[in-house]
């Protein structure tokens, strides 16, 4: 659903091309917002608006959406059973669901269905929703709490202050990212640390999946805003 390059919210960034998405929303004003937002990002495509669940899986069973952004309070069902009828309707859309209050229990409901992140509307911004949405449509990935939101967000909010963004990094895979930024080829790191050819390859599938790139050249890009390669001053 995106590609990687300048975006509006960080170098390394999604720009986000074509993305189809529903909204179903609860009073609560944030929809407001985040309609406006939505519609103000080239690429994206709010192609219906509902306020009840059944209104929301019979939109999905005729247009497919990439997304689907639904309220956890969505009049008509509880979030849990619209998300696996929404499942079964339209099993490639990808589901964010907007809540309130964190509630642990029913986020490990949703685990089991293809709810890709749970938002609370607390402290959500532009740049959360826009990282959200590249993580969810574009990477595959899913984002089980605003946390990792803001960690996604972090190393484009930090790129040039100095500092080396580590968190839910292993030894191994910043060994790797600090080649990738010397512009080093996987065979040579591979001659420079004590890991095999293959093991380098896994690490750096691996760091794909989980920084959310396709490519060597924005693996690089995304150990950048982290600040790998960083000089001192």
């Amino acid at each position: 659903m995106g590609r990687e390059g300048e975006a509006g919210y960080g170098p390394g960034a999604w720009v986000l091309e074509p993305a189809r998405i529903l909204l179903a929303r609860s009073p609560n004003l944030g929809w407001e917002g985040l309609r406006s937002i939505l519609r103000e990002w080239p690429g994206i495509d709010v192609i219906a608006e509902v306020t009840r669940a059944g209104e929301a899986v019979r939109i999905a069973h005729r247009h497919h959406p990439d997304g689907i952004l639904t309220a956890v309070d969505l009049a008509g069902t509880s979030v849990v059973t619209l998300a696996e009828q929404l499942r079964e309707v339209s099993p490639d859309s990808r589901i964010i669901v907007f809540a309130d209050e964190p509630d642990d229990d029913l986020q490990a409901a949703l685990g089991a269905t293809n709810v890709y992140g749970v938002l609370l509307w607390k402290g959500v911004t532009p740049k959360v929703i826009y990282w959200c949405l590249g993580t969810v449509l574009e990477a595959g990935q899913r984002v089980a709490s605003p946390a990792v939101v803001e960690e996604l967000v972090a190393p484009s909010e930090q790129r040039g202050s100095g500092g080396v963004q580590t968190t839910g990094l292993s030894d191994e895979e910043q060994t790797v990212l600090t080649g990738l930024v010397a512009d080093l080829s996987e065979g040579e790191i591979a001659e420079q640390e004590p890991m095999s050819r293959a093991t380098i390859g896994r690490i750096v599938a691996r760091l794909k999946r989980k920084l959310g790139v396709r490519t060597l050249v924005a693996l690089g890009a995304r150990a950048r805003d982290r600040g790998f390669g960083n000089r001192p001053e």
